[in-house]
């Protein structure tokens, strides 16, 4: 919480400064009329500038991530795509780390939060995944004696393997959750969900 909220003072800060300088570089007839008086106005009419501005490109930001940065990781290997969910997922709280690559007991990494594991199971396919990747992750919960089991890909899941996670306390992210992850503001408290 204390991260979000220096956040989100930065970044107040941060378009404040912008409207400032964006105010004094208003031309100077605008200035020289009423000092005392257009200069609050072109100073919020540039912070709403600049606030504008910002929006867009945060939407221009989650659209290069939706569209671009998935096309990378539709083209990435398996050991890849597990690198690239153990960045994702390294978030202050919480302890990821990859198994062996051979031997890994149905988990490909195991994230960690006071002291309670969660096995992950990582599919970067081209079509649906299916339900044997859920019946790798319950091994690999029993074996790590973990709380319960994670499958993310960047495709979706077949009914069968939404039918056994249901059953079986396995969460299933399919490539919409994986986009949501990427949007670095969202993944605490989506992955403190899982430890509910």
């Amino acid at each position: 919480m204390l991260n979000y909220i220096k956040n989100a003072v930065f970044l107040f800060l941060r378009i404040l400064v912008y409207a400032v300088i964006i105010s004094f570089l208003l031309p100077l007839k605008f200035h020289m009329v009423s000092k005392n008086f257009l200069f609050p106005v072109s100073l919020f009419l540039s912070f709403i500038t600049v606030l504008i501005v910002h929006s867009l490109y945060h939407q221009i930001h989650l659209w290069c991530i939706r569209h671009i940065s998935f096309r990378k990781i539709n083209r990435m290997e398996g050991e890849e795509f597990e690198d690239f969910l153990m960045e994702l997922l390294d978030v202050p709280g919480f302890r990821v780390e990859l198994t062996p690559t051979s031997n890994d007991y149905g988990a490909d990494l195991l994230l960690t939060h006071k002291g309670e594991t969660i096995a992950i199971q990582a599919k970067r396919y081209n079509k649906s995944i299916g339900i044997h990747a859920v019946q790798e992750v319950l091994g690999a919960v029993s074996y790590y004696e973990a709380i319960r089991g994670l499958v993310i890909t960047n495709s979706s899941f077949t009914r069968n393997a939404q039918n056994l996670a249901a059953e079986s306390d396995v969460i299933l992210w399919d490539g919409d959750d994986l986009i949501n992850l990427m949007e670095r503001r969202k993944i605490a408290p989506l992955l403190k969900q899982l430890f509910q």
